[in-house]
């Protein structure tokens, strides 16, 4: 998002440890990859994507965790390889799948993407790949597009808006009030939480405070 000051288009993409599978495989090869992009706007808030190349990032099965709720199938499997609704056994498994889940759904499309940021992570900067190291191999790749080597930055931002606008105004289907767009929820989050606080799990608190105890600090949280 630095990007974004400097009317350019923000690339970004990291490489991660082994625990997603490729389509048809039954064992980690890389990791959930994600990428990112952030295109700047006029009046509209500036379209920011920022995504993990499999199902669910690793995150969301450590908050079923928390919650005591299962995982859609789809998102991973057992160590048996087999499809599991059980974000514990998925985490011990460490075998994830790639966006789409499953060959008919599209994972192809997913493994393909992130294997491409492994390739612009890994192999392009010659920094380790998931399939070369015994530790996090953690490559980078970063980029910027002048968006005034294209076209003048007033127009970008002009059709920009109008692209955003026709999305948002999209009739939504029964049950949802409306369309977002990438990094909209996200926005409107942060203004939210940083008036009211950022919401946290008991047992993230029961953490927290176990580590302040351990450490002699003063815990406030409550």
């Amino acid at each position: 998002m630095q990007a974004l000051a400097h009317d350019m288009i923000g690339i970004a993409m990291t490489n991660a440890s082994r625990q997603v599978v490729p389509t048809f495989g039954r064992e980690a090869r890389f990791g959930t990859n994600p990428m990112c992009f952030a295109v700047p706007a006029d009046k509209e808030l500036p379209f920011v994507l920022d995504m993990a190349t499999t199902t669910a990032a690793a995150g969301k099965l450590e908050l079923a965790a928390r919650l005591e709720k299962s995982i859609p199938t789809g998102w991973a499997l057992d160590e048996k390889a087999e499809a599991t609704d059980d974000p514990r056994v998925a985490q011990k498994a460490r075998r994830l799948l790639p966006l789409g889940g499953s060959r008919d759904n599209g994972s192809h499309k997913g493994y393909g993407l992130a294997i491409l940021v492994e390739i612009l992570c890994g192999v392009l900067t010659g920094t380790l790949t998931a399939l070369n190291a015994d530790q996090d191999p953690r490559g980078h790749f970063f980029g910027a597009i002048r968006v005034d080597a294209f076209r003048p930055v007033t127009e970008f931002k002009r059709d920009m808006d109008r692209l955003i606008h026709e999305l948002k105004s999209t009739p939504p289907i029964q049950g949802q009030n409306r369309v977002y767009v990438a990094g909209e929820i996200e926005f409107e989050t942060a203004e939210v939480r940083a008036e009211r606080g950022i919401p946290l799990l008991p047992s993230v608190l029961k953490g927290l405070r176990e580590v302040s105890e351990q450490l002699g600090m003063p815990y406030n949280l409550e």
